[in-house]
Protein backbone atom coordinates (compact mmCIF):
# COMPACT_ATOMS: atom_id res chain seq x y z
CA UNK A 1 0.00 0.00 0.00
CA UNK A 2 1.02 3.06 -0.83
CA UNK A 3 1.60 6.29 1.10
CA UNK A 4 -1.52 7.97 -0.45
CA UNK A 5 -3.34 4.98 0.60
CA UNK A 6 -2.03 4.17 3.70
CA UNK A 7 -2.88 8.26 4.96
CA UNK A 8 -6.65 7.74 3.18
CA UNK A 9 -7.14 4.35 4.22
CA UNK A 10 -7.19 5.52 7.76
CA UNK A 11 -9.34 8.64 7.40
CA UNK A 12 -12.29 6.56 5.81
CA UNK A 13 -12.01 3.86 7.97
CA UNK A 14 -11.55 6.33 11.29
CA UNK A 15 -13.65 9.41 10.16
CA UNK A 16 -16.63 8.15 8.45
CA UNK A 17 -18.74 4.91 8.87
CA UNK A 18 -19.76 3.31 5.55
CA UNK A 19 -22.74 4.26 4.12
CA UNK A 20 -25.12 1.72 2.63
CA UNK A 21 -27.96 2.46 0.68
CA UNK A 22 -29.68 -0.60 1.52
CA UNK A 23 -29.09 0.73 4.97
CA UNK A 24 -30.96 3.98 4.74
CA UNK A 25 -34.66 3.61 5.26
CA UNK A 26 -36.93 6.56 5.68
CA UNK A 27 -39.70 7.08 8.75
CA UNK A 28 -42.92 7.60 6.38
CA UNK A 29 -45.82 5.58 6.64
CA UNK A 30 -46.33 1.77 6.48
CA UNK A 31 -47.16 1.64 2.76
CA UNK A 32 -44.20 4.09 1.86
CA UNK A 33 -42.12 3.19 3.77
CA UNK A 34 -42.38 -0.96 2.62
CA UNK A 35 -42.20 0.90 -1.21
CA UNK A 36 -39.27 2.67 -0.40
CA UNK A 37 -37.56 -0.13 1.05
CA UNK A 38 -37.82 -2.35 -2.25
CA UNK A 39 -37.04 0.24 -4.37
CA UNK A 40 -33.64 0.55 -2.37
CA UNK A 41 -33.19 -3.41 -2.66
CA UNK A 42 -33.37 -2.87 -6.67
CA UNK A 43 -31.44 0.40 -6.48
CA UNK A 44 -28.91 -1.52 -4.80
CA UNK A 45 -28.71 -4.58 -7.08
CA UNK A 46 -28.89 -2.31 -9.94
CA UNK A 47 -25.77 -0.41 -8.97
CA UNK A 48 -23.87 -3.38 -8.35
CA UNK A 49 -24.50 -4.43 -11.30
CA UNK A 50 -23.88 -1.52 -13.62
CA UNK A 51 -20.63 -1.37 -11.44
CA UNK A 52 -19.10 -4.55 -13.12
CA UNK A 53 -17.18 -4.55 -16.20
CA UNK A 54 -19.23 -3.95 -18.84
CA UNK A 55 -21.80 -3.71 -16.93
CA UNK A 56 -22.22 0.24 -18.09
CA UNK A 57 -24.91 0.13 -21.10
CA UNK A 58 -26.73 -3.09 -19.63
CA UNK A 59 -30.98 -3.25 -20.77
CA UNK A 60 -33.47 -3.10 -18.88
CA UNK A 61 -33.91 -6.71 -19.15
CA UNK A 62 -30.71 -7.20 -17.72
CA UNK A 63 -30.86 -5.37 -14.82
CA UNK A 64 -33.76 -6.92 -14.27
CA UNK A 65 -32.62 -10.01 -14.46
CA UNK A 66 -29.69 -8.93 -11.65
CA UNK A 67 -32.31 -7.50 -9.57
CA UNK A 68 -34.08 -10.72 -9.86
CA UNK A 69 -37.25 -9.12 -10.72
CA UNK A 70 -39.30 -8.64 -14.19
CA UNK A 71 -38.95 -6.19 -16.52
CA UNK A 72 -42.46 -4.70 -15.21
CA UNK A 73 -41.29 -5.22 -11.78
CA UNK A 74 -38.57 -2.62 -12.49
CA UNK A 75 -40.19 -0.65 -14.55
CA UNK A 76 -42.68 0.16 -11.95
CA UNK A 77 -40.01 1.42 -9.12
CA UNK A 78 -38.22 3.25 -12.62
CA UNK A 79 -40.34 3.68 -15.64
CA UNK A 80 -37.40 5.05 -17.48
CA UNK A 81 -33.90 3.36 -17.66
CA UNK A 82 -32.46 7.07 -16.90
CA UNK A 83 -34.50 7.03 -13.97
CA UNK A 84 -32.39 4.44 -12.32
CA UNK A 85 -29.58 5.56 -13.73
CA UNK A 86 -30.21 9.47 -12.35
CA UNK A 87 -31.52 7.30 -8.67
CA UNK A 88 -28.30 5.40 -8.77
CA UNK A 89 -26.08 8.82 -9.11
CA UNK A 90 -28.29 10.27 -6.70
CA UNK A 91 -27.57 7.52 -4.02
CA UNK A 92 -23.65 7.90 -5.14
CA UNK A 93 -23.75 11.44 -3.98
CA UNK A 94 -25.63 10.65 -0.53
CA UNK A 95 -22.97 8.37 -0.36
CA UNK A 96 -20.27 10.63 -0.92
CA UNK A 97 -21.47 13.58 1.52
CA UNK A 98 -19.22 13.11 4.16
CA UNK A 99 -16.27 12.50 1.92
CA UNK A 100 -17.21 15.91 0.38
CA UNK A 101 -17.39 17.41 3.77
CA UNK A 102 -13.94 15.99 4.50
CA UNK A 103 -12.44 17.25 0.63
CA UNK A 104 -13.96 21.29 1.33
CA UNK A 105 -11.85 20.86 4.80
CA UNK A 106 -8.22 22.16 4.66
CA UNK A 107 -6.25 20.12 6.75
CA UNK A 108 -2.69 21.26 8.20
CA UNK A 109 -0.60 23.62 6.18
CA UNK A 110 -1.03 24.81 2.63
CA UNK A 111 1.37 22.14 1.13
CA UNK A 112 0.26 19.65 3.58
CA UNK A 113 -3.38 19.66 3.22
CA UNK A 114 -3.00 20.04 -0.84
CA UNK A 115 -1.00 16.75 -0.98
CA UNK A 116 -3.23 15.02 1.84
CA UNK A 117 -6.48 16.04 -0.47
CA UNK A 118 -5.12 14.65 -3.46
CA UNK A 119 -3.92 11.49 -1.77
CA UNK A 120 -7.46 11.49 -0.54
CA UNK A 121 -9.54 11.71 -3.82
CA UNK A 122 -6.79 9.03 -5.58
CA UNK A 123 -7.54 6.87 -2.85
CA UNK A 124 -11.14 7.33 -3.25
CA UNK A 125 -10.75 5.69 -6.73
CA UNK A 126 -10.43 2.23 -5.08
CA UNK A 127 -13.04 2.63 -2.66
CA UNK A 128 -15.96 2.70 -5.56
CA UNK A 129 -15.44 6.30 -7.16
CA UNK A 130 -14.10 4.66 -10.12
CA UNK A 131 -17.36 2.98 -10.80
CA UNK A 132 -19.05 5.99 -10.29
CA UNK A 133 -16.98 7.57 -13.27
CA UNK A 134 -17.10 4.85 -15.33
CA UNK A 135 -21.55 4.78 -14.69
CA UNK A 136 -21.48 7.93 -15.29
CA UNK A 137 -19.22 8.74 -18.55
CA UNK A 138 -20.57 5.52 -19.84
CA UNK A 139 -24.00 6.33 -19.82
CA UNK A 140 -23.68 9.97 -20.20
CA UNK A 141 -21.09 10.94 -22.32
CA UNK A 142 -23.30 13.25 -25.49
CA UNK A 143 -26.27 11.62 -23.72
CA UNK A 144 -28.76 15.18 -23.38
CA UNK A 145 -30.51 13.86 -20.03
CA UNK A 146 -27.92 11.70 -17.98
CA UNK A 147 -24.75 13.50 -18.85
CA UNK A 148 -26.12 17.13 -17.32
CA UNK A 149 -27.19 14.61 -14.58
CA UNK A 150 -23.71 13.40 -13.89
CA UNK A 151 -22.12 16.79 -13.81
CA UNK A 152 -24.38 17.66 -11.55
CA UNK A 153 -24.54 14.95 -9.30
CA UNK A 154 -20.95 14.23 -9.64
CA UNK A 155 -18.64 16.83 -11.23
CA UNK A 156 -19.85 19.73 -9.65
CA UNK A 157 -19.98 18.41 -5.82
CA UNK A 158 -16.70 16.80 -6.24
CA UNK A 159 -15.89 20.64 -7.64
CA UNK A 160 -17.03 22.71 -5.16
CA UNK A 161 -15.55 20.34 -2.15
CA UNK A 162 -11.97 20.97 -3.76
CA UNK A 163 -12.90 24.94 -3.96
CA UNK A 164 -14.19 25.70 -0.71
CA UNK A 165 -10.64 23.71 1.28
CA UNK A 166 -8.84 26.34 -1.66
CA UNK A 167 -11.54 29.04 -0.61
CA UNK A 168 -10.35 28.33 3.25
CA UNK A 169 -6.60 28.29 2.34
CA UNK A 170 -7.50 32.02 0.63
CA UNK A 171 -8.68 33.03 4.02
CA UNK A 172 -6.22 31.81 5.63
CA UNK A 173 -3.89 33.55 3.51
CA UNK A 174 -1.79 30.47 2.68
CA UNK A 175 -3.08 31.20 -0.90
CA UNK A 176 -3.28 33.56 -3.57
CA UNK A 177 -6.47 35.34 -4.40
CA UNK A 178 -6.88 33.58 -7.65
CA UNK A 179 -10.52 31.92 -9.36
CA UNK A 180 -10.64 28.99 -6.73
CA UNK A 181 -13.12 27.03 -9.31
CA UNK A 182 -10.67 27.53 -12.01
CA UNK A 183 -7.85 26.53 -9.44
CA UNK A 184 -9.99 23.65 -8.42
CA UNK A 185 -10.24 21.85 -11.98
CA UNK A 186 -6.69 22.22 -12.18
CA UNK A 187 -5.73 20.51 -8.95
CA UNK A 188 -8.30 17.75 -9.55
CA UNK A 189 -8.68 17.34 -12.97
CA UNK A 190 -5.09 15.14 -13.31
CA UNK A 191 -5.99 12.97 -10.27
CA UNK A 192 -9.16 12.26 -12.26
CA UNK A 193 -7.38 11.02 -15.39
CA UNK A 194 -4.84 9.68 -14.08
CA UNK A 195 -7.17 7.40 -11.74
CA UNK A 196 -8.93 6.65 -15.03
CA UNK A 197 -5.78 5.93 -16.92
CA UNK A 198 -4.31 3.65 -14.74
CA UNK A 199 -7.40 1.91 -13.46
CA UNK A 200 -10.70 2.22 -15.13
CA UNK A 201 -8.81 2.03 -18.61
CA UNK A 202 -6.23 -0.82 -17.60
CA UNK A 203 -3.56 1.78 -18.68
CA UNK A 204 -1.34 -0.10 -15.26
CA UNK A 205 -0.58 -3.02 -17.50
CA UNK A 206 1.04 -1.32 -20.14
CA UNK A 207 1.41 2.31 -18.99
CA UNK A 208 2.26 1.87 -15.38
CA UNK A 209 2.83 4.91 -13.59
CA UNK A 210 3.80 5.71 -9.84
CA UNK A 211 0.54 7.25 -8.73
CA UNK A 212 2.68 8.66 -5.74
CA UNK A 213 5.03 10.71 -7.32
CA UNK A 214 3.15 11.90 -9.82
CA UNK A 215 0.90 13.24 -6.73
CA UNK A 216 3.89 14.47 -5.36
CA UNK A 217 4.84 16.52 -8.11
CA UNK A 218 1.20 18.00 -9.08
CA UNK A 219 1.03 19.10 -5.24
CA UNK A 220 4.16 21.19 -5.47
CA UNK A 221 3.85 22.52 -8.54
CA UNK A 222 0.23 23.65 -7.71
CA UNK A 223 2.20 24.71 -4.44
CA UNK A 224 4.30 26.70 -6.39
CA UNK A 225 1.90 28.23 -8.34
CA UNK A 226 -0.89 29.07 -6.31
CA UNK A 227 0.95 29.54 -2.88
CA UNK A 228 1.67 32.91 -1.14
CA UNK A 229 4.75 34.55 -1.38
CA UNK A 230 6.14 35.72 2.10
CA UNK A 231 8.67 38.48 1.47
CA UNK A 232 11.69 38.17 3.46
CA UNK A 233 12.11 41.28 5.73
CA UNK A 234 14.01 44.45 4.40
CA UNK A 235 17.12 44.67 6.28
CA UNK A 236 18.03 48.27 7.34
CA UNK A 237 20.76 50.09 6.49
CA UNK A 238 23.50 51.23 9.18
CA UNK A 239 23.08 54.93 9.35
CA UNK A 240 26.89 56.59 7.98
CA UNK A 241 28.98 56.82 10.63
Amino acid sequence: MTWCEREAAEIYSTTYAAVNCCDMVRTRGSRNLQYDVRRRELLCEARARLAEPGGSGTSVRELALACGVSVATLRHYFPRREDLIFAVMSENLADARPHLAHAAEPHGPFAASIRELLGYIAFGFTQGVGDIYTVGLTEGLREPTVGPGFVNLVLEPSIDAVRRRLDAHVAMKHMREVDTRHAALSLLSPVVLLMLHQRELGGSVDHPGDVDRFLDDHAGGFVRAYGRTVAAPTRQRSAPA
